[in-house]
């Protein structure tokens, strides 16, 4: 069976809709949160900021990159929050002095929230097509930058239609 560019951006659509609507899981700083709510699989995760979404993830492994959302240095959307939170930078070491570090823990404990769909193949272009839809070139609703190359792909499947 082949799947036209219609069929597949009908079927990331689908991701959006799924990423928007399916229960939110409230984020906890305590080591066996992300086991109790995530499976280690591939997916696509949207993050919540208030109920506004704020970032769109990928990754090969959910269960691993929610441990990451614990750290600074791991994770780039916990580092853009903590930059535009108390406008400051990170230390050599990539994570914020300890009270700032404290107070990024307690925003994300109050207010973040997260929503994932597994998906196993075009994990990166599926990414792409929602930062691209969700953010538009000239918004700052996303944290997530868009790259030349999200762009061309973008595009083409644009243009394949």
């Amino acid at each position: 069976m082949e799947l036209t560019n219609k069929d597949i951006i009908a079927h990331i659509e689908s991701i959006d809709i799924q990423l928007k609507t399916n229960a939110k899981i409230k984020f906890e700083y305590n080591t066996n949160w992300a086991n109790l709510n995530f499976e280690d699989s591939p997916a696509i995760y949207a993050l919540f900021d208030k109920g506004t979404l704020v970032y769109i993830g990928q990754t090969a492994s959910l269960l691993k990159r929610m441990k990451d959302l614990r750290k600074t240095y791991n994770h780039s959307f916990r580092k853009q929050l903590g930059r535009k939170l108390f406008e400051t930078v990170e230390n050599k070491k990539g994570v914020f002095v300890d009270k700032d570090e404290h107070g990024l823990t307690l925003y994300f404990e109050k207010n973040i929230e997260i929503t994932f769909t597994c998906i196993y193949f075009g994990r990166l272009e599926a990414e792409s097509y929602l930062i691209h839809k969700n953010k538009g070139e000239n918004s700052d609703l996303l944290f997530n930058k868009i790259g030349k190359r999200d762009l061309k792909t973008i595009e083409k499947m644009k243009a394949d239609n």
